[in-house]
């Protein structure tokens, strides 16, 4: 119950995280905001269950195999049986003062409220927003424009931050990017140029 106490008092603090997992290798137990599981087969489908995932791959994929900052793509996702759509990061974290693994943390993101971080951009006016993991892979998006991703000259994208012009679908926009050192991941705006130069326009 203490641990539950911990976790609730987490997500209470933080309006991003809908839901906390904690998961021990060793002992094989999970805890949430709610319960400690002993039988996690009968915990996945009535406590908590992942979008077109069975409970044989949410337990190899997610619960046993390792993590180093993951964020993954948004997903259908039910806790408490109710169903919304939500970002999950992942760690593994060490036993303290050793160098093996004692489990996995899980965070369940609410994507909207992320989003709503980024709201004094102007990516609203046919330009788009989105965070990147280390493979490159668009894991948060926000595409008002309709852009292609497979569009964007990523060889650009070099060095910890920087910006460029570039041509989508015949229209000039500015890439803005930067990379965070420590998870990896770079945040990219792609903003219209008239949009970029409107303040500008009495000059």
């Amino acid at each position: 119950t203490k641990a539950q106490k911990s976790l609730k008092s987490y997500i209470i603090a933080n309006s991003f995280i809908k839901e906390i997992q904690v998961y021990a290798f060793q002992s094989g137990i999970m805890v949430d905001s709610v319960t400690s599981v002993l039988d996690l087969e009968r915990y996945y489908g009535i406590g908590f269950e992942m979008e077109q995932m069975d409970y044989a791959r949410w337990r190899e994929e997610f619960l046993e195999q390792r993590h180093r900052d993951q964020l993954y793509p948004s997903a259908g996702v039910a806790c408490q049986n109710e169903w919304q759509d939500r970002l999950l990061y992942a760690q593994t974290n060490p036993m303290s003062g050793s160098d093996s693994f004692g489990g996995n943390v899980f965070l369940f993101l609410d994507e909207e409220q992320l989003l709503e971080q980024f709201g004094a951009l102007q990516y609203g006016s046919g330009g788009m927003l989105c965070v990147l993991d280390r493979e490159g892979n668009a894991v948060l998006q926000d595409n008002p424009g309709g852009l292609s991703l497979e569009e964007l000259e990523t060889d650009l994208l070099s060095g910890e931050s920087g910006s460029f012009l570039q041509d989508f679908n015949g229209e000039t926009m500015l890439v803005s990017y930067l990379r965070s050192g420590d998870s990896g991941w770079t945040y990219l705006a792609v903003l219209p140029q008239q949009v970029v130069l409107e303040p500008s326009q009495g000059i």
